[in-house]
């Protein structure tokens, strides 16, 4: 780690020498790199948050930078600091390389993860009401998990059931077409996919209504396939279809449980949206509904209270944030331990809603307690971890306290 004396002045003009130190370390680094190692110098640690940034920054006064009154006064007085017992210049910056190729795809704000969350949202939404799906005698013959699953079969099954309808449709060919358009949208081909939903849904509307609950999950389906496809406002269209389909329904009513995830996927397209009012609204809902249904410390309440707590956030209602995100993570705690997954999310957040208001020494002990639980329970290079260890590091650097915002910076 490298020791810098300074000479005594004010805090503020102190961290402004260290920012201007930093940016020339960048900058050497991009020199480095672009030199294939040849200059031996040191790499500053960066933040994740900041490393986006770096390429739109002006040239830094690399020249001034050892002339501060610093105890390490040269290059080579840099380097053979890191050479005491840290590693070499030339493993630091291909770690740094590494780590920011791997964190722009697989980091908590990567491709790879924004893509899969994403996914894994839309195949939430896809299959609301399945558990709960009670199938009329005429379709209750077939089902979606006994067709073959090759899409060349699955072509050949629907064809056949299309030429074996005494009208434009049936029950079974719908049933093929939504089969069919499953094994696309699982193939990645999300287009030919909508078009097979589509030719169900339209078959369904006809044959069995545009309220049966058949109908409706065929409209969840589809609506996450926009959600895949990041098209937000279609994708909400259909949602808003199927919710009104459900309320309509005399044979489900208000309360049946398929409304309710329904209603959760409309908050999160419309905080997609930015419309936050509307997304606050539909999620106040469903904490009503699953409180009277499930009692306030339920992980389902628990859970859409804690998403309340963010969009307020966003909102920059920083003490209702605040407020919930105490009160679940209290809840979390006395329900599941102190060292549930829930309850280190839950401290992570509380801890973003404190530095929003300035308070970050009230943040860094949550985000310790987040961070070593997360090591234990992922180890130290896991996406969750290295991005809470990514939030010390800026608390602590917010607070001037820079040798431990090196730590951590070295972590991340």
């Amino acid at each position: 780690m490298l020791s810098l004396t300074l000479d005594s002045a004010d805090s503020s003009q102190i961290k402004k020498e260290l920012l201007d130190i930093r940016k020339a370390l960048e900058s050497y680094l991009v020199s480095l790199r672009s030199s294939n190692g040849s200059n031996e110098i040191s790499e500053a640690p960066v933040s994740p948050s900041s490393t986006s940034s770096i390429a739109s920054r002006g040239p830094s006064d690399s020249s001034s930078i050892f002339t501060r009154k610093l105890s390490v006064a040269s290059v080579s007085d840099v380097s053979s600091e890191l050479g005491n017992g840290q590693p070499s210049v030339s493993d630091l910056a291909r770690r740094f390389d590494k780590a920011l190729a791997c964190g722009k795809s697989n980091g908590p704000a990567g491709d790879n993860i924004q893509h899969r969350t994403q996914i894994l949202n839309a195949q939430n939404a896809a299959i609301v009401g399945s558990r709960v799906t009670q199938r009329s005698p005429s379709v209750s013959s077939g089902s979606l998990a006994t067709v073959p699953g090759s899409i060349g079969t699955l072509i050949k099954d629907l064809s056949a059931k299309e030429a074996a309808a005494s009208g434009l449709s049936s029950i079974e060919s719908a049933m093929a077409a939504q089969a069919l358009g499953k094994a696309y949208q699982n193939a990645d081909q999300l287009e030919p996919a909508l078009e097979y939903y589509h030719q169900a849904l339209a078959a369904q509307e006809i044959l069995l209504g545009p309220t049966h609950l058949m109908t409706l999950n065929t409209l969840d389906i589809i609506a996450s396939v926009f959600e895949i496809q990041s098209r937000w406002q279609n994708a909400l269209d259909y949602y808003q279809q199927s919710l009104a389909g459900r309320e309509n329904n005399d044979a489900l009513g208000p309360n049946h449980p398929s409304i309710l995830p329904t209603a959760t996927r409309i908050a999160q397209v419309h905080e997609e949206l930015a419309d936050l009012k509307k997304a606050k609204e539909f999620v106040q809902r469903g904490i009503d509904e699953c409180t009277s249904k499930y009692g306030q410390k339920h992980p389902t309440t628990l859970s859409a209270k804690f998403k309340l707590a963010t969009i307020c956030q966003k909102e920059g209602a920083y003490e209702v944030a605040t407020e919930l995100h105490e009160e679940v993570l209290q809840d979390r705690i006395q329900r599941d331990g102190p060292n549930h997954p829930t309850v280190f999310s839950s401290k992570a957040h509380l801890a973003a809603v404190y530095r929003a208001q300035g308070e970050t020494k009230k943040a860094i002990p949550l985000l310790r307690e987040a961070f070593e639980g997360q090591q234990m329970k992922y180890g130290e290079i896991h996406s969750t971890t290295t991005a809470t260890a990514s939030q010390l590091a800026e608390s602590y650097w917010d607070i001037d306290e820079w040798r431990e915002a090196l730590d951590f910076y070295f972590i991340t």
